[in-house]
């Protein structure tokens, strides 16, 4: 198999790309925006209100852009685009710029493992380890040693199975010493690493409690992302080509934009507090 980087979401760990119009809309026109937003039973008064909040809001600093897309009974009342693509150079946000939609992705790697669970492909309640063997007999997280990032742990009460992951409730973590020390990628990572690789490394190390007994939102979807390939015998990028974003029309979906499309992709803008100012993310 291929290499796939590991470009991590605060939800999986890969970022998706994806536009945000609707549908196939263009930046000047739309079949089916409505002459006035009463023909589908919205207020033009209120709607208006949508403009003056964010076009403040952008204004103001509190963010760098927003593309609204309103939709009813087929009708679209409302599709606009506020502030900027990027706001170093003054270029303003298209109706078709393309998103980084972060943890977004773990949704749609979710309904990519339940069409192969629709195929009889699993069972929810299977454990993890039959499909992946480094995940038998699972540990738990007793203690960690500061100092060199050693630890002890104890035998879990039960293996993680699928249903865990879909539910975070494997005691599986975004990242502690103990991972740090083991390399696993926390947000992106330019290293040629594929899904596999990090899913078994993943399998090796302690829980952060027994599978089932708690809430932890971790590295699940990643494991999860790995589980398709296995099922599926595709790269998990083709897989969700093929799968999700051609027979759903999502052209501008990617893991990673192609050059051509390059120019439509917005910059990544973060702050840290509500007041203070933003600042684009480098990495």
């Amino acid at each position: 198999m291929r290499k796939l980087r590991f470009a991590k979401l605060q939800l999986l760990s890969w970022f998706i790309l994806v536009a945000v119009s609707c549908g196939h809309i263009s930046n000047s026109e739309s079949p089916w925006l409505v002459s006035k937003p009463e023909e589908a039973g919205f207020s033009s008064e209120r709607l208006a209100r949508i403009d003056t909040l964010l076009s403040d809001a952008v204004r103001k600093g509190l963010m760098p852009n927003a593309v609204t897309c309103i939709y009813r009974h087929g009708k679209l009342v409302h599709h606009k685009a506020f502030g900027w693509q990027n706001i170093e150079n003054r270029v303003p946000v298209q109706l078709n710029s393309i998103y980084r939609i972060a943890s977004q992705t773990k949704a749609l790697t979710s309904v990519g493992l339940m069409m192969l669970f629709e195929k009889g492909k699993f069972l929810l309640d299977d454990p993890v380890s039959k499909y992946i063997p480094e995940f038998k007999n699972p540990q738990v997280l007793v203690k960690i040693n500061a100092s060199d990032s050693s630890y002890t742990s104890r035998p879990a009460k039960r293996e993680i199975t699928i249903r865990h992951l879909l539910s975070h409730t494997s005691g599986i973590p975004y990242s502690n010493m103990v991972y740090a020390k083991a390399h696993i990628p926390i947000v992106n990572s330019l290293d040629p690493l594929t899904i596999g690789e990090v899913a078994k490394k993943i399998g090796r190390l302690p829980l952060d409690h027994d599978p089932g007994d708690g809430f932890t939102y971790g590295l699940n979807t990643d494991i999860i992302g790995y589980l398709i390939e296995i099922f599926s015998g595709q790269p998990l990028d083709e897989y969700f080509t093929k799968e999700l974003f051609e027979p759903l029309e999502m052209i501008d979906s990617y893991f990673y934009l192609p050059n051509e499309k390059a120019t439509r992709l917005v910059t990544l803008y973060s702050n840290d507090s509500l007041n203070g100012p933003l600042y684009e993310c480098k990495n």
